[in-house]
């Protein structure tokens, strides 16, 4: 062997210079900061060839170092990827196994996610157990009923049964509260959208447990089977439209429970590389601080210099980097850690957007992965982490701090501060469609947190004049709480709206080459849009499509928050402009409108019929004139994406990163998010807000205000608990004499609903007062009604090119009135908005216009300006704007109120009249039917229904409208004889189709087999009736204030209209009080959606219109002359005077007790019986008077009637008749009663001329003298 020669001291001493001169040069300065000594001694090696700093042999040694380093890392990464743990049999990534699959699931493609299609879908997962301590996750994207757990290899399931309902499977569903094997009982907590429940089993020991959100629900199972044959899987059963995300190891545990291991492998060597990669990454963005402060403060050239040396090193750890970051595991282990550390890192002191802070390591490392990462990896790279931010974000907070959301949203914000980095997430479709409204989303906090914050709780009334002070100390106490709510959820909404304006940047594109972030935004935000209108569809229609509609939650998360920047913004670009759109956005096709209908009908048809306005407007050779409209695709473009978690791979970059983003559940494999470009448009910005004000109007109607409805019935739910708490308590004072055992009983049911009550009010109510019906959102909903109204009215004047406008407008104006008037009301009150009596003013006046405006021929525009006006006259507030309208739209208003029902949808219209006249009707003070009160007995909550008709309000009778419509038939004689001889066709048609429901309803009841009514059929029946007394009022109404139309004989057609309304009186009372007919009997069986429907708001409303009818003759009870009111009465022959006493409590035959008015004093005054008593006396006496006459021959009485005498001849066939008969009979038909010949003519007995057939211009509504 070669003895080794030893070395000078004159080569020490250069080898020692030479070391100096390397720890002066930019590559030691780095090398020493990032690796420290251990590394120098590997990382410098001098060259033989040349004895100076070799800087390209030194980045060679720094990777040789970094292999050292990483290959000495224990556990390797190939033994991670083979899963030999004890007591575990299976492959190494565990999936759910659509072989052991019941029922139907959507599954993403890694099975993963599972969604319930079916009754009750089950599935088991592809590893099972035998020995050890094992645990996996369950990410709740829903809070139904779902019973989660193990199954043995023996467990069999069905439709029907799931997870622990048979003996060899355990399950616990925070739904109902309960855990089951084969038997169920009370066990854990509610759980809620969000939660992660941890299923653990030790088969050591034998016994299972259940952890929501980590936190240890106690032990749900022991002494489970354990030794030879007994093998636990993980298994899951979901009911209909359930879903969950599982993990059982392929991404890090949200809450790990120590000493118990995931069921698959985690990839620790890959963690434990990245993290000592990380690490040096860390220290790489700070070797700037360990350069001399002489070299720091040098010319820019040495810090080019120095910059450029640090990504020659970056380049080195990404090339060991990018391998790692194909694991999903180490992107939220490892990546996700490290961008939270260096954004946190940096210092605040540049006041810049989306968290003031200046990035500098933040913009370096997206910097270094721009550079040396290709743009499909990088892309995917982003994607990945991504989602991994997303499963944070939507994890359910335990802290009104919300620590988790904000830490993403800030490493969110930060990444979107990078310009490259903003522009890649713009381009991907997933990202705007889905990441970005669920990062919007805010989340409710954990219930037994907010049982903390809650601490005293209040459901009485709100009025601080009916409160005693202990009352009013606990009522301050649970406001303040829900103030604390608001005030503690509005740094998470800042940082929110910091991230939206950041995507919403204008300032980085230009109209040539790129589009900016704005415009990026805008077009996929229309793609959003597009695919929650298309999910509101039928959905049997596109089956084949995987298109879900956002959560309702989180679309009115994301619409406030859409809605606070774009006011921002508004105030910022543009605050000399009032809020609107212009009404060329509407047909210039800058904005897609899918299938959504016009005012003025289909888009294709009014570019025909307006081309020429189109023109003036756009010029002849714009395309929307040119080229042919957009077809709607006849199937919506839905999103099929395969998702993977790239444990798998190959040796490359992009078969490391692989294509994992998801987008919803998916039953096959497809192609990755489809990448957006967007073309550059030169539109200015305000054009742009405009686009984002009309998404926003747009994202209101598909969405916001259906989760403003569904929140409200909580408050109704609550108002329903506490009515029956104060009913039971009125009865509780009655039985504890009579009945102390039922007295038990109901205050048992009291303690029970209070309870219910103040839970309700706790996590429900609570969180609804702090985040919901705010008074700061509320006042968002006024500025976003001013801007509609503002659109419309700009639109309007434009002639006939107002037909273009979108009717989501009008529907949306009027959603918003709605729920400012009803949603937010009485929690954040209308009247303590400042100025919305103006504004609601405005609305109406501008609704009462479109009325006949034939420019809106949508049928379901004209139903919506009709319903939107009956939504006025609900409240009293709404009324008082209706009547502050101009006179001239006051009396426009009412002549299309006045005109005759026939050919038009007319409930709307009879109940915004009767809402008039309700509060001044022979008892119609209620707000609710008294009769609903009397009725004791359990009760089914009735379901909502859309019909104003069904739901009650506080009587606003509008004197000022009762007046005018008096005056209008008063002065328009034709007008009222066409508009009353509706009224009482529609009486006739709706008593007699409820008549006809309710004889079939006895009919089915005295089968002798059990029958089973359809609900819709009662829905009907109650609705018919409600028709009833809503037409019965408006009678009443009109003769009370303007009796002439019915009494004045001079009035053309008032003896037919007065003897046809004795007619539908009569057969009124006569069904209505006659004890064994079918309504007496259907009313006994008090079946629950018919509660409505009793003899009190019907007999009400008949005697108030007879009161009405005969107030001039009450006047003079002894005039011996008949008028024509009473005789009317009297002579019809249906009318029965023992029908009408009925309601006085005494039946004709033998004076038993039954129905009466003074069973109602709260409704019924002393004074209104006294009315009805002298009316009785009244008909008495002028039926005695009638008796005394000499009797007629019956040969000269009518033969139709058999009541009147024979008063006319037709001709030519000479038979006779009474006058009202022949008159009731023209209206039809023409022909002779008897012999069916055609009337030519009717004659008097005086010889006088009262129809003649061949006058085309008469009228049959009377016959008077031609």
């Amino acid at each position: 062997m070669k003895k080794k020669e030893p070395v000078s001291t004159a080569k020490r001493t250069i080898d020692l210079d030479l070391y100096n001169q390397f720890l002066e040069s930019d590559a030691g300065i780095i090398t020493s900061h990032v690796f420290g000594e251990e590394g120098l001694k590997t990382i410098f090696i001098p060259s033989q060839q040349n004895e100076g700093v070799n800087q390209k042999l030194i980045l060679q040694n720094t990777n040789v170092y970094i292999h050292r380093v990483l290959d000495a890392i224990e556990p390797s990464i190939a033994a991670c990827e083979k899963d030999t743990r004890p007591g575990r049999l299976g492959i190494p990534q565990v999936r759910f196994d659509s072989t052991a699959q019941v029922g139907t699931l959507l599954m993403s493609g890694d099975r993963l996610r599972a969604q319930a299609q079916s009754n009750f879908s089950t599935v088991k997962a592809n590893v099972c157990f035998y020995s050890g301590k094992w645990q996996y996750e369950l990410h709740l994207e829903s809070k139904g009923v779902m019973q989660l757990g193990w199954s043995m290899s023996l467990g069999e399931f069905s439709p029907e049964s799931g997870v622990g309902d048979t003996v060899y499977s355990y399950s616990f569903d925070g739904n109902r509260v309960r855990k089951w094997n084969l038997v169920t009982s009370e066990y854990g907590e509610p759980w809620q959208v969000g939660d992660v429940i941890g299923c653990t089993i030790d088969l050591d020991v034998g016994n299972m447990h259940f952890y929501r959100n980590g936190r240890d629900l106690g032990e749900a199972f022991s002494f489970i089977p354990l030794g030879p044959g007994c093998v636990y899987y993980p298994a899951i059963s979901l009911a209909f439209e359930e879903k969950l995300q599982a993990n059982f190891g392929s991404t890090p545990f949200k809450y790990p429970i120590s000493p118990y291991l995931p069921a698959q492998q985690p990839p620790t060597g890959a963690v434990l590389r990245a993290e000592k990669l990380f690490h040096w990454f860390q220290r790489i963005t700070t070797a700037n601080q360990s350069r001399p402060k002489e070299k720091t403060e040098t010319q820019s050239s040495l810090k080019q210099s120095f910059a450029a040396t640090v990504l020659l090193f970056s380049e080195v750890l990404m090339t060991h980097l990018v391998n790692l970051l194909g694991k999903v595991y180490v992107i939220e282990a490892c990546l996700v850690p490290f961008l939270h550390k260096i954004a946190n890192e940096s210092p605040d002191n540049q006041g810049l957007p989306g968290g003031g802070r200046t990035l500098w390591r933040f913009n370096f490392f997206c910097d270094v992965l721009r550079l040396f990462l290709e743009p499909d990896d990088l892309k995917e790279l982003i994607q990945a982490l991504c989602k991994c931010l997303l499963q944070q974000f939507n994890q359910t907070p335990d802290s009104l701090d919300y620590p988790k959301q904000i830490a993403v949203l800030k490493v969110l914000s930060d990444i979107c501060q990078n310009n490259y980095m903003r522009r890649i997430l713009l381009k991907q479709q997933g990202f705007l469609k889905m990441s970005v409204p669920e990062f919007m989303d805010l989340k409710q906090m954990d219930t037994q947190a907010l049982k903390h914050i809650v601490v005293r709780t209040w459901w009485g009334p709100m009025n601080k004049e009916t409160l005693t002070a202990v009352d009013e100390e606990k009522r301050n106490s649970y406001l303040l709480c829900c103030w604390t709510i608001t005030s503690k959820t509005l740094e998470l909404q800042k940082q929110q709206e910091s991230f939206l304006k950041l995507l919403l940047t204008e300032s980085d594109g230009d109209t040539i080459n790129e589009a900016t972030s704005r415009l990026h935004f805008l077009h996929t935000f229309r793609l959003f849009l597009k695919d929650n209108h298309v999910s509101g569809l039928v959905s049997f229609l596109w089956n084949n499509q995987n298109i879900e509609p956002t959560p309702l939650p989180v679309a009115l998360s994301y619409f406030y928050c859409l809605m606070n920047v774009l006011i921002e913004l508004w105030k910022k670009e543009y605050m000399w402009e009032t809020p609107h759109v212009s009404l060329t956005v509407f047909f210039d096709g800058s904005v897609d409108y899918f299938s959504l209908d016009r005012l003025g009908g289909v888009l294709s048809h009014l570019i025909t019929t307006f081309r020429a306005p189109l023109a003036e407007e756009l010029g002849e050779n714009h395309r929307i004139l040119t080229e042919p409209p957009p077809q709607p695709p006849t199937q919506p473009q839905g999103l099929q994406i395969q998702v993977t978690t790239g444990v798998d791979g190959g040796s490359g970059v992009a078969s490391q990163l692989t294509r994992w983003f998801s987008v919803g559940p998916v039953q096959q494999q497809a192609e990755p998010p489809p990448t957006v470009e967007v073309v550059p448009r030169n539109i200015s910005s305000l054009t742009s807000l405009m686009e984002l004000l009309d998404g926003i109007i747009l994202l209101y109607h598909l969405a916001a205000h259906k989760q403003l409805y569904k929140v409200s019935t909580l408050r109704d739910d609550m108002d329903k608990y506490i009515q029956t708490i104060d009913e039971a308590k009125a009865r509780l004072k009655l039985a504890q004499d009579s009945c102390p055992e039922a007295a038990a009983e109901i205050e048992t049911s009291i303690r029970a609903m209070e309870r219910k009550v103040d839970e309700q009010a706790r996590i429900g109510m609570a969180w609804v007062r702090g985040t919901v019906y705010t008074e700061e959102r509320r006042n968002k909903l006024v500025w976003l009604l001013e801007a509609i109204l503002e659109t419309l009215k700009r639109a309007s004047k434009k002639g006939d090119l107002f037909a273009f406008v979108p009717d989501f407008y009008l529907e949306s104006m009027v959603e918003i009135c709605t729920a400012l008037r009803n949603y937010f009301s009485p929690t954040a009150p209308l009247e303590e908005i400042n100025g919305i009596n103006k504004i609601l003013t405005q609305v109406a006046e501008f609704l009462v216009n479109l009325l006949a405006d034939i420019r809106v021929v949508n049928l379901a525009s004209k139903d919506t300006i009709i319903e939107a006006l009956a939504g006025f006259v609900a409240k009293k507030v709404t009324m008082d704007c209706l009547e502050k309208m101009p006179v001239y739209s006051q009396d426009k208003f009412i002549r299309m109120l006045l005109k005759p029902y026939d050919n038009r949808p007319w409930g709307q219209t009879n109940w915004i009249l009767m809402r008039m006249w309700q509060g001044c009707g022979f008892a119609f003070r209620y707000k609710k039917s008294p009769h609903l009160s009397r009725k004791l007995g359990p009760r089914t909550p009735s379901s909502e229904s859309g019909l104003l008709i069904h739901q009650s309000f506080e009587p606003c009778p509008s004197e000022k409208f009762q007046w005018l419509i008096a005056k209008i038939l008063y002065n328009d004689q034709e007008m009222a004889a066409e508009f009353l001889n509706s009224v009482l066709k529609q009486l006739n048609w709706s008593f007699s189709e409820f008549i006809s429901m309710m004889q079939e309803i006895q009919n089915l009841s005295k089968r002798p087999e059990r029958v089973i009514i359809d609900a819709r059929q009662l829905k009907i029946c109650a609705t018919c009736f409600d028709f009833v007394i809503s037409l019965l009022r408006v009678v009443e109404m009109i003769c009370t204030i303007c009796l002439p139309v019915f009494t004045d004989s001079s009035r053309e057609g008032t003896e037919n209209l007065l003897d046809r309304l004795s007619q539908l009186l009569s057969q009124i009372l006569l069904r209505v009080t006659s004890p064994t007919g079918c309504f007496t009997h259907v009313i006994s069986l008090e079946v629950p959606d018919l509660d409505s429907i009793d003899q009190f708001p019907v007999l009400s409303a008949v005697v108030g219109v007879i009161v009405a009818l005969l107030a001039e003759d009450l006047k003079e009870p002894e005039k011996t002359v008949m008028s024509p009111a009473i005789k009317s009465l009297l002579y019809e022959p249906a009318f029965q005077l023992n029908t009408f006493k009925y309601v006085l409590g005494k039946t004709g035959k033998d004076d038993q007790e039954n129905f009466s008015l003074a069973n109602y004093p709260q409704a019924v005054s002393a004074e209104e019986l006294d009315t009805v008593k002298k009316v009785v006396s009244l008909l008495t006496n002028q039926q005695t008077r009638m008796s005394e006459v000499s009797e007629v021959d019956e040969e000269e009485l009518c033969p139709i009637c058999c009541a009147m005498p024979l008063a006319v001849t037709f001709m030519p066939c000479h038979h006779r008749s009474c006058k009202s008969c022949i008159t009731h009979h023209l209206m039809d038909c023409k022909n002779c009663f008897f012999c069916k010949t055609a009337i030519n003519s009717v004659v008097s007995n005086d010889g006088k001329l009262l129809f003649d057939a061949t006058a085309s211009a008469h009228k049959v509504t009377d016959l008077h003298p031609l």
